[in-house]
């Protein structure tokens, strides 16, 4: 089963990520995440491309996919 703080932490170290990677210079004009699903808008593919990249570098076990 797990403990039930193991959601709880889950969601602190996807926020950590999320601030870490929202906080450098990509043009992200709206951004959600729903449980493991994240949605957001920006100007272009290439942004898209480079943002899936950088994401994917911040940690070794959590891998992003579109």
């Amino acid at each position: 089963m797990g403990s039930s703080v193991s959601g709880i932490l889950a969601i602190l170290f996807k926020d950590e990520l999320e601030k870490n990677i929202l906080s450098s210079s990509f043009h992200i004009n709206h951004y959600s995440r729903h449980v493991d699903d994240v949605s957001f808008q920006t100007k272009d593919e290439d942004c898209v491309i480079k943002f899936h990249q950088d994401i994917n570098k911040l940690h070794p076990k959590i891998k992003f996919e579109l």
